[in-house]
C-alpha cells in the first residue's frame, strides 16, 4: 500500500490505533515509505504517534464519518469522550486555516498552552499584545480563532479538569513515575480515568439503500505517488537523543518523608526523614536508614566532603557503592559519574530509599524511577509491594559473561541476566552457586535511550532501545499491566513494544551479537528480523555513544582557563570605572539608566555608588539562565532556554580556553590535520582566542544562524574583557538560541532562517566555484567555463574536491591579408579577410579599427570613403615646451616633455591653454606616468545665458545645428541659466594624480556672487580652496577674478560646482576627473575615455531661484520636471493621470524666462507615436508627429491621459538623445555623476547589459555585476560596460525616483549606447514610458533594509583590500548621533509668527528640515578667517541645553559647529526620523573620505532615543573591515547610517544636505576639526568681507584719515629729497 489516499502533510485526519472503536483527530507532521505517518493528536498535550495508512481516514464531520464503510464495518460501537469532542472541535476550526500554515499554526498553540496552560483570555491578550515581532505574525488572525473557538466550547461544554491537586500519600500508593505529571495522568490511569469520564457510545448504523448511497458525496480519488522523504532511524524509534522535555516537569515542589511518606517542607539532610520520624539524637546510616548509635565506630564511614558529614554503615557502602571511596555517593552523578551531565543539567535529585544521586534529567536518571517531588525519586533498585507480590522471572544468557564461552556449567546471578563460569570469578562454593550475585549492584542502571538486550519467553535474546515515557504510544501503556520499575522497550526489527524491569536486561554489546544468531532457519521471516536489528542497534548505539562522546569530552567550567603564555597583563587597558548612579536611583545601573559604565559596555565593581541595587552585575555574579543541550535534527547539538527571555536578557558567559594567536594557529593546523570541522574559537582581544572545545559550558553548543535570536557582545569587568551572550528579541521558553558567527568557512549553512546566506559545501563529490560573488557547484572531472566574463578560462573539479583553472591559448596569428576576429562567447576567433592592411606592420584591420604606429606618432583608422575603406592618419598632437633647460627635455612617444623632476619632486610643469571654449586637448589630458607632475591651468568664465539660444541656429530641426559651439539644447524648453564658458555641463578638468590645478574664476554675472566647490578634493593644505562661501572664502563679486590652487591628490571621478545659492541648480556644473598612474581594476575594461562620462541632474524649467521662491512663498513645488543626461534629452512630459475636466479647453503655457506663450487648442489629434527617429537628421515631418496635444473628448468627463498641465516645448521631441559609442568586443570604463539638486535620486540601467560598479566617490570597492544602479545626488560611480551584445543601439535609462516617481512626476531620460556598424536609429520602441519592466539587482537601493533580496545598500559593498582603514578601534573618540526630520516650526524665511504663521495659514505650510532641531545660520564672516573671533557664535545642541532653550519646541537658528581634535576617530549616526514625509536625504562632507559602516531600515520613522537605545543594546550593526569609503551617502528613510572617519584634515568644514532646497533654509553643521593653530596660515592677499557697522563718527574719523594720509607722504618725500640735494 502506497499512501492510497495520497495524504498531504499539514492535512486533518482520523487516525486510530490498529483500527479499534477509539479514533482521534490528527494533524500529519510527516511521511514516510513504510507505509506509515506520523501524526500530533488534538488536545492530547501533543503527542505524537507512528500511525500505519490503513489506520487513516480523511476527516471528515462526525456523521459523514460514522457512515464510512471502514466505520460502519467495526464489531465494537464508535465511542467518544467530552475530551474527543473538544479535538474534534479543533481539528474543525485547523480544517479552515490554510494547509501550509496548519504545522506552524500548532507549534504555536502548543506554545502558548505551555506558557498559560487553558487561561485563553490570558492566550489572547498574549497574540494580541506581544507577537508583534515574532515569528507567529502571519498567523495571528488564526490563532485568535483557534482560541476563541475553544473558549466558546469550554463555556458551553464542561470538560474535567487534567489536573489533581496532590495530597498525601505512602509510596506503595503510587502507580508510576508519572503520576505527579498532570499532562499524562490520565494516559496511564488505565481504569479509574475511563470509569470516570462520561461516555458516548455512537450505535452501528443499519445499512444504507442504494438511494441514499447516491445522496453521499464522496471525495475524488487521488492518485497514488511516491514519497520522498526518507524516516531516520531516531524518527523511526522516536528516539530524542537529547529530549527538551523533563521527567520533572509539572511535579510538586514539596519533599516527602524517607519513611512515612508525607509531604513536608523539612527533611534531615542526613537520613532524609520528616522531624516526626526522626529522633532527638539520632544518627542513620545514609544507605540502610538504621540507627547507627550503639555501633563500632570502625564499622562506620562518615563522607569527609566539606558540609555533609553524613554517615554510613562500612559493609553498606561495599555493597552498595563500592566506587565511593571516602565521600558519599550523594555529591556526584551515579550515571554519568560526573558532576556534570551530559545534557548539562545543574540540579542533582536523589533516591529517597538510598544515597543514589542523578542529574535532573532524563538522560541520567535511571529508567523505571518513580519520581516523587522535584528534587526526589525512588530508583529502580527498590522493589513496590505490588511487585512484592509476584515472583520477577530473570531470564539468564547461555554464555559466560566474562569469557564469552558457552557451556552449560554457568552460575546464573539472582539480580540480572548475566551468567559466569566458577573458575572465572573464583568467589563461589559449589553449594551456594544457585543464591549468587554478582557486581551488577554496582553498574549504573540503564537509563533511557540506551541499548540494552532482552529476552521473551522462548524468544532468542534480542536488541531493543529503553524508550522514553512521553513517546510510547497510548494503547500500549494500556495494553500491559505494568508495575511499578517497569519501563517500555520497542525491539529493533520488529518494531514491537514490551516492559521491562532493570533485572531483565543488560547493556548492549556488539561482542555479544554472535551467541545471539539464529542457527534455524525454520523461520526465515523472523531471522531476517533479527539481522535487521542487529545492524539498527549497531547504527543507534553508534549514534548515541558518539553523543556521549560528544557531549562529555569537554569538562564544564565557571570562568575561564587561562594558558600559559597568557596572562591577565595582555588585558590590561586604560579604562576608567566611572559610575554616576546613586542607590536612590530608580532603576540605579539598569539597562535604561544613564550609568557610564552601562554606556561603555563595563560592569561595576564593589565600589558602585549604588552598592546592593547595582544592576551592573550580572556576569560578574554569574546570574544567566538556566539552558539545556539538546540534539537537533541536522545541526549536531543546540542549545533551548528553560524560561522565556525578554529582549537584552544576559544569558551565559561564552567560556573556554584563553590561548594566543600563535597557539590558535596550531590547534587549526591540528584540526585539519584531524579533518576536525567543529571550531569552538572566538577573539576575544588582540592576541587573545577563547577556545571552548575542552573547556567551557553549554554556550559552546549554540548554533549559528544568520537571523540569530541572541548576539555576543564584549563585556569590561575590572579591565578585562569578557564575551557574553544576549537576546535580541523575545525568546519562548524551549526555544534553540543563535547567534550569527560571522564567519565564512564555505560550508553550507544550515541554520534554515529566510535570510540564510546558504555558501554551499563539498560533502557530496562536488567542487563548488565562487566566482562574482555567485556559486557554481560542478560534478567530479566536470568542467565549465563563464563564456560571459572570461571564455578562455576553464575550470575543472578535481577528485579531491578543489578547482583546477586551465587557460587556453590561441593562434591569433593571420596571414597578411587576413584579421584575427574574435568570436562572441568562444574563446578563440577567426581569421576573416582584413578590409586594411597596414603595409609597415604587416596586419589586417576593420572598419573603425584606430591603432598606433610602431613608435607611436602616428594613429592610424580605418575610414570609409564613399564605398571603399582608406587607412587614416593623424599625427600625434604634443605640447609646446615653456623655458624649459636642454638638459630636462626628455622624449616620450615622440613628444619632447620637460621633467624637472631631478631636481625637486615637487617643480611642476606649467601648462597654458588659450582655447577655454573646449578643454578636450589640454596637454592635462594625457596618460598618467608615475612622477610626472604638471601644473595644469584653466580658465572659468560664469554669465548669465539662455537655453535654445541665437547660437543654435535651425536646432533641432538641423540636428548638425545642435552640436554648434554655446548652443545648449537642455530638453528643448527654453529658460535663463547660469553657465561656465558657455558651456552645459560646463568644461570638463582631466588630470592625473598630484598635479597641480589652478582655475581662474571670472565672474560675469550682472548681479550674483559665486564660488566654485571641488566636490571630492579633499583639499589637504588648502582648506581656503574649499570654495563654501563663508567658511571657506568671501563669495566672488561680479566683475572679480578669483584664482582656485590646489592639488589634485585623491585620484577618481568628481565635480566641480557652485557653492552659492541655487546656482549648481542653474547649469553651474562640471565634471572633474583626475586619473592615477595605477589601477587595481585596470584588468577589466579596455577604454576609460572623456565620451563615456555621464553627468546627470534633475531639471525644472523655470530658474531655480523662482522655484525655490514659489514652493516656500507662494504655490509651486519642489518637484523636478525632467531630467538631463550630459546636459541633453527630451522632455516626455508629466506621465501622471489628470482629468479632462482639470484642463481648460484652451490654455496658455506661459516659458519660463522669455514672454513667449503656448497654446494648446481643442483640436483632435492622434497621440505620441513610437520614437523612431534618426540620430543624425530628422525631417519636419518627423517633428509633426512628435507635437504635443492632448485628446479632449467630450462624451466623458473621467478620461483619463498621461500628460501634464505643462506640455513640452515646440521643440522638445526632436532634441537628439545624448550617445554614447562603443565597439562590440570591448570593455569601457563609464563615470557617471549625480549633479541633481532636488529629492530624486536616479536609477541607472542599459537594456540588454548589466553594469559592474568598481569605484564610488573615487575610492575602488570590489567589483559585482548589478542590473540597476541608484545614485544620489552628490555621489558619483564608476562602472564597467561590456559590449558583448548583438551589434545595435541600446537605451540607458536615467529613471528619478521618489519626489520624480510616478506619485509625482515620473521624470525619466534615455541616451543611446550605440555600437559601431549599428544603424543611425534609436532603438525600437513604442511610446516612451516612465515604467520599467526589467528585474535585476539593485545596488545602493532607496530606503532598503540590511540584507533585501535583490538590493544591496551601500553598507554593504566591499572596498578593495589596499584601501587604508583608521578607523577600526573599538570605540570612537567621537560619538555624534545626528536626528533630523521636517518640524512645523515659525522659521521665519517663510512663516512669520503672529501675520502667516505655520500654524495660522490655511494651505502652503512649509516644515523646516533641522539636525538635531538646530537650523544652520551661515557666519557673517569666513570661518577659515575669522577664526577665534567666531567662537562665541558657534552653537550645538549641548550648548543651547545648558542655555535651559528646547530646540524642539522653539525655533533654534545657530552656527552648528561640533568641534574634534586632530587626528581623532569620529563616528557620526545619521538618523531619518522619517515621521514628516516619505523622504530620502543624503549627506555630503567635506574635507574628508568616512567609512560606511553600517546602514539599515528600521520602519516607516523611528526616534532618536530608539538608535540611542539600540545602540547601547548592541543592536546597530557595523563592520570595520572592508567597508567602503566615500564622501556622500545616503540614510534610508525610517532608518539610521553610521559612518567613521580618521578627522587628519585640519580645517573647519561644512557637512550638509546635497538637496539645494533643504541646505539653502539650514540643514547642515560645520565640523571643526583640530585647533586654529593647527591649521594652514591665510594666504597672502586673501580677499576678506564681513559686516559694516561703523558709527558716523567712525566714518568722519575714517575720511579725515583718508585727507591727512596722502599730505604726510608728501611731506615726507619732499624732506627725503632735500636730503639728499644736499
Amino acid at each position: 500500500m502506497e499512501n492510497p489516499e495520497n495524504f498531504q502533510i499539514g492535512e486533518i485526519v482520523w487516525t486510530s490505533f490498529g483500527g479499534k472503536s477509539r479514533w482521534y483527530p490528527s494533524l500529519i507532521v510527516e511521511l514516510y515509505e513504510n507505509e506509515s505517518a506520523k501524526v500530533q493528536y488534538f488536545n492530547y498535550n501533543s503527542v505524537p504517534g507512528m500511525i500505519q495508512y490503513k489506520n487513516i481516514i480523511s476527516f471528515t464531520d462526525v456523521y459523514d464519518f460514522k457512515n464510512n464503510n471502514k466505520i460502519r464495518n467495526m464489531k465494537k460501537p464508535l465511542i467518544f469522550t467530552k475530551r474527543d469532542l473538544r479535538s474534534i472541535e479543533e481539528a474543525k476550526c485547523y480544517k479552515n486555516f490554510p494547509e501550509d500554515k496548519r504545522l506552524k499554526i500548532f507549534d504555536a498553540s502548543q506554545n502558548l498552552k505551555r506558557l498559560y496552560k487553558k487561561d485563553f483570555d490570558a492566550i489572547i491578550l498574549e497574540i494580541d499584545n506581544n507577537l508583534e515581532d515574532n515569528d507567529y505574525d502571519d498567523i495571528k488572525d488564526e490563532l485568535k480563532t483557534l482560541y476563541q473557538t475553544l473558549k466558546d466550547f469550554d463555556e458551553t461544554n464542561t470538560v474535567e479538569n487534567e489536573k489533581i491537586k496532590p495530597i498525601k500519600r505512602k509510596l506503595e500508593e503510587t502507580s508510576s513515575l508519572e503520576f505527579f505529571n498532570s499532562e499524562r495522568l490520565q494516559k496511564f490511569k488505565e481504569k479509574t480515568d475511563l470509569e470516570k469520564e462520561e461516555k458516548l457510545i455512537i450505535p452501528k448504523e443499519e445499512p444504507v439503500s442504494d438511494k441514499e448511497k447516491h445522496i453521499v458525496v464522496k471525495e475524488p480519488k487521488r492518485k497514488k505517488i511516491k514519497l520522498d522523504t526518507e524516516i531516520t532511524l531516531q524518527d523511526k524509534f522516536l528516539v530524542e537523543i537529547y529530549s527538551p522535555k523533563n521527567l520533572f516537569d509539572d511535579v510538586p515542589i514539596h519533599k516527602i518523608c524517607g519513611k512515612c511518606m508525607d509531604e513536608t517542607d523539612l527533611l534531615d539532610d542526613k537520613s532524609n526523614f520528616c522531624k516526626d520520624c526522626t529522633g532527638e539524637n539520632d544518627e542513620y546510616c545514609y544507605v540502610c536508614k538504621s540507627a547507627i548509635m550503639n555501633d563500632n565506630e570502625s564499622e562506620i564511614i562518615t563522607c569527609n566532603k566539606l558540609k555533609c558529614s553524613r554517615k554510613f554503615h562500612k559493609l553498606c557502602m561495599n555493597n552498595f557503592f563500592p566506587f565511593c571511596k571516602e565521600n558519599c555517593p550523594s555529591h556526584d552523578c551515579n550515571s554519568c559519574k560526573s558532576k556534570f551531565s551530559i545534557s548539562n543539567a545543574d540540579s542533582l535529585v536523589y533516591c529517597i530509599k538510598c544515597p543514589a544521586t542523578y542529574h535532573q534529567d532524563a538522560c541520567c536518571i535511571p529508567a523505571g524511577s518513580k519520581v516523587l517531588s522535584t528534587s526526589q525519586i525512588v530508583c529502580p533498585r527498590h522493589k513496590g509491594d505490588d511487585e512484592k507480590k509476584l515472583k520477577l522471572k530473570i531470564s539468564n544468557i547461555g554464555w559466560c559473561f566474562k569469557c564469552y564461552k558457552n557451556e552449560d556449567t554457568l552460575i546464573k546471578c539472582q539480580s540480572c541476566p548475566r551468567s559466569y563460569h566458577n573458575e572465572c570469578i573464583k568467589t563461589l562454593d559449589s553449594e551456594n552457586n544457585n543464591e549468587y550475585f554478582c557486581e551488577c549492584i554496582t553498574d549504573p542502571l540503564p537509563t533511557y535511550n540506551t541499548i540494552v538486550w532482552s529476552k521473551i519467553r522462548n524468544y532468542k535474546w534480542w536488541p531493543a532501545v529503553v524508550m522514553f515515557p512521553w513517546v510510547v504510544p497510548l494503547d500500549t501503556e494500556k495494553k500491559f499491566k505494568k508495575i511499578d520499575r517497569e519501563f517500555c522497550i520497542r525491539f529493533f526489527g520488529t518494531y514491537d513494544y514490551y516492559y521491562k524491569t532493570c533485572e531483565q536486561v543488560y547493556r548492549f554489546d556488539t561482542n555479544d551479537v554472535k551467541f545471539c544468531v539464529y542457527k534455524s532457519s525454520s523461520n526465515k521471516k523472523l531471522s531476517e528480523a533479527f539481522k535487521t536489528g542487529i545492524k539498527e542497534a549497531i547504527e543507534m548505539d553508534s549514534i548515541l555513544k558518539s553523543a556521549y562522546v560528544t557531549m562529555s569530552k569537554f569538562k564544564r567550567i565557571t570562568s575561564n582557563k587561562i594558558v600559559a603564555p597568557v596572562s591577565f597583563k595582555n588585558f590590561k587597558k586604560e579604562l576608567r570605572l566611572v559610575c554616576n548612579c546613586k542607590e536612590t536611583d530608580e532603576n540605579p545601573c539598569g539597562q535604561n539608566s544613564n550609568c557610564l559604565n552601562i554606556l561603555s559596555f563595563m560592569e561595576c565593581d564593589n565600589d558602585c555608588p549604588a552598592k546592593e541595587k547595582c544592576q551592573n552585575k550580572i556576569m560578574r555574579h554569574k546570574l544567566g539562565v538556566k539552558l539545556t543541550v539538546i540534539k537537533t535534527d541536522s545541526r549536531g547539538y543546540g542549545v533551548v532556554c528553560n524560561q522565556d527571555l525578554q529582549p537584552d536578557t544576559f544569558i551565559a558567559e561564552y567560556l573556554g580556553e584563553l590561548i594566543t594567536e600563535e597557539e590558535h594557529e596550531k590547534r587549526v593546523k591540528k584540526k585539519i590535520l584531524q579533518k576536525n570541522g567543529n571550531l569552538y574559537f572566538y577573539k576575544l582581544d588582540t592576541d587573545v582566542i577563547i577556545d571552548a572545545e575542552f573547556y567551557g559550558n553549554e554556550s559552546r553548543f549554540i548554533n549559528h544562524s544568520c537571523e540569530p535570536n541572541c548576539i555576543s557582545r564584549k563585556i569590561y569587568i575590572d579591565n578585562i574583557p569578557h564575551i557574553g551572550i544576549y537576546s535580541t528579541k523575545f525568546i519562548p521558553k524551549g526555544t534553540e538560541l543563535s547567534f550569527d558567527y560571522n564567519m565564512d568557512l564555505g560550508k553550507k549553512c544550515l541554520c534554515g532562517s529566510t535570510k540564510c546566506k546558504d555558501l554551499m559545501q563539498n560533502n557530496d563529490k562536488t567542487c563548488v566555484l565562487k566566482l562574482d560573488g555567485n556559486f557554481k557547484k560542478l560534478s567530479i572531472n566536470e568542467t565549465w567555463t563563464n563564456i560571459a566574463s572570461n571564455p578562455c578560462m576553464v575550470y575543472k573539479c578535481l577528485l579531491n574536491g578543489r578547482i583546477e583553472k586551465i587557460t587556453q591559448t590561441c593562434n591569433t596569428s593571420c596571414e597578411s591579408n587576413s584579421i584575427y576576429t574574435p568570436v562572441l562567447g568562444e574563446c578563440c576567433g577567426k581569421c576573416e579577410s582584413a578590409v586594411c592592411v597596414d603595409e609597415k606592420n604587416q596586419r589586417g584591420y576593420r572598419e573603425g579599427d584606430i591603432w598606433k604606429s610602431v613608435d607611436n606618432c602616428t594613429i592610424h583608422e580605418c575610414l570609409r570613403e564613399g564605398d571603399q575603406l582608406k587607412i587614416g592618419s593623424y599625427k600625434k598632437k604634443c605640447p609646446r615646451l615653456k623655458n624649459c633647460p636642454v638638459e630636462n627635455i626628455e622624449i616620450k612617444e615622440c613628444c619632447q616633455y620637460c621633467n624637472r623632476l631631478e631636481r625637486s619632486s615637487r617643480q611642476f610643469i606649467e601648462v597654458e591653454v588659450n582655447d577655454r571654449d573646449s578643454y578636450q586637448s589640454h596637454p592635462c589630458l594625457r596618460d598618467c606616468v608615475r612622477g610626472q607632475q604638471l601644473t595644469c591651468n584653466y580658465e572659468f568664465v560664469v554669465e548669465a545665458y539662455e537655453t535654445m539660444s541665437k547660437a543654435c541656429y535651425n536646432c533641432p530641426r538641423n540636428k548638425t545645428d545642435c552640436n554648434r559651439p554655446h548652443c545648449i539644447t537642455a530638453d528643448g524648453m527654453k529658460r535663463s541659466i547660469i553657465v561656465v564658458n558657455r558651456m552645459f555641463p560646463g568644461p570638463i578638468i582631466e588630470v592625473c594624480v598630484n598635479d597641480t590645478i589652478v582655475v581662474d574664476v571670472r565672474n560675469q554675472l550682472h548681479s550674483e556672487s559665486t564660488t566654485i566647490h571641488w566636490h571630492g578634493i579633499h583639499q589637504k593644505s588648502t582648506p581656503y580652496m574649499d570654495g563654501v562661501p563663508h567658511i571657506s572664502q568671501c563669495p566672488i563679486l561680479p566683475g572679480q577674478v578669483f584664482r582656485y590652487t590646489f592639488l589634485a591628490d585623491n585620484a577618481g571621478t568628481h565635480m566641480w560646482h557652485s557653492h552659492l545659492g541655487l546656482q549648481r541648480d542653474d547649469g553651474l556644473v562640471g565634471a572633474l576627473i583626475v586619473r592615477n598612474y595605477e589601477d587595481v581594476h585596470e584588468n577589466l575594461y579596455d577604454f576609460d575615455m572623456t565620451e563615456h562620462i555621464i553627468l546627470t541632474n534633475d531639471w525644472t524649467h523655470v530658474p531655480a531661484t523662482s522655484a525655490f521662491t514659489a514652493h516656500h512663498h507662494g504655490h509651486g513645488d519642489n518637484k523636478p520636471s525632467n531630467i538631463l543626461i550630459n546636459g541633453k534629452g527630451k522632455y516626455f512630459g508629466n506621465m501622471t493621470e489628470i482629468t479632462i475636466n482639470e484642463v481648460a479647453t484652451t490654455m496658455s503655457i506661459v516659458q519660463t524666462s522669455t514672454t513667449q506663450s503656448y497654446s494648446v487648442h481643442e483640436t483632435p489629434t492622434e497621440n505620441l507615436p513610437d520614437d523612431e527617429e534618426l540620430l543624425t537628421t530628422s525631417t519636419i515631418d518627423d517633428f509633426v508627429t512628435h507635437r504635443f496635444n492632448l485628446v479632449l473628448n467630450d462624451t466623458s468627463e473621467h478620461e483619463r491621459v498621461k500628460r501634464a498641465l505643462l506640455p513640452p516645448d515646440f521643440d522638445s521631441p526632436l532634441i537628439p538623445y545624448e550617445i554614447f559609442n562603443v565597439n562590440q568586443g570591448y570593455r569601457y570604463r563609464f563615470r557617471h555623476i549625480n549633479a541633481g539638486f532636488l529629492n530624486c535620486p536616479i536609477q541607472i540601467s542599459i537594456d540588454n547589459h548589466t553594469i559592474i560598479p568598481i569605484a564610488t566617490d573615487g575610492n575602488d570597492i570590489e567589483p559585482r555585476e548589478v542590473t540597476f544602479l541608484v545614485s544620489y545626488a552628490g555621489e558619483r560611480w564608476d562602472f564597467i560596460v561590456n559590449a558583448n551584445q548583438t551589434i545595435g543601439n541600446y537605451f540607458i535609462r536615467a529613471r528619478g525616483l521618489m519626489d520624480c516617481d510616478e506619485r509625482f512626476t515620473s521624470s525619466f531620460q534615455m541616451a543611446i549606447l550605440h555600437y559601431h556598424g549599428a544603424p543611425d536609429k534609436n532603438p525600437p520602441i513604442g511610446k516612451p514610458t516612465y515604467q520599467l519592466n526589467r528585474t535585476g539587482l539593485t545596488l545602493n537601493g532607496l530606503n532598503r533594509k540590511h540584507g533585501e533580496i535583490n538590493f544591496t545598500t551601500v553598507a554593504e559593498v566591499k572596498a578593495t583590500p589596499d584601501q587604508p582603514n583608521y578607523i577600526s578601534k573599538i570605540e570612537p573618540d567621537y560619538k555624534f548621533f545626528m536626528s533630523y526630520d521636517f518640524y512645523g516650526k515659525d522659521n521665519p524665511l517663510f512663516h512669520t509668527s503672529g501675520l502667516y504663521g505655520f500654524n495660522q495659514v490655511p494651505f502652503g505650510k512649509i516644515y523646516t528640515p533641522q539636525i538635531n532641531h538646530i537650523t544652520m545660520q551661515l557666519p557673517k564672516e569666513p570661518a577659515m578667517l575669522a577664526k577665534e573671533s567666531l567662537d562665541p557664535t558657534f552653537c550645538n545642541e549641548t550648548s543651547l541645553e545648558a542655555q535651559g532653550i528646547n530646540c524642539k519646541e522653539t525655533f533654534c537658528e545657530c552656527t552648528h559647529v561640533l568641534q574634534v581634535r586632530l587626528n581623532s576617530v569620529v563616528e557620526m549616526i545619521l538618523i531619518d526620523e522619517g515621521v514628516t514625509y516619505d523622504a530620502n536625504h543624503m549627506f555630503h562632507l567635506h574635507g574628508h573620505y568616512f567609512h560606511v559602516i553600517g546602514m539599515d531600515r528600521i520602519g516607516n520613522n523611528v526616534t532618536r532615543e530608539q538608535i540611542i537605545e539600540m545602540d547601547k543594546m548592541g543592536k546597530l550593526r557595523r563592520r570595520f573591515s572592508d567597508s567602503v569609503r566615500k564622501d556622500t551617502v545616503t540614510v534610508p528613510d525610517g532608518g539610521y547610517t553610521i559612518i567613521r572617519f580618521y578627522a587628519d584634515n585640519p580645517g573647519v568644514w561644512l557637512m550638509h544636505c546635497h538637496i539645494d532646497f533643504h541646505a539653502e533654509v539650514g540643514m547642515a553643521i560645520i565640523l571643526k576639526v583640530g585647533d586654529y593653530n593647527q591649521m594652514p596660515s591665510v594666504p597672502n592677499r586673501f580677499p576678506t568681507c564681513g559686516d559694516y557697522t561703523a558709527t558716523s563718527n567712525e566714518q568722519q574719523t575714517s575720511k579725515s584719515t583718508i585727507i591727512v594720509q596722502p599730505l604726510f607722504k608728501i611731506i615726507i618725500l619732499c624732506i627725503l629729497l632735500f636730503g639728499i640735494s644736499r
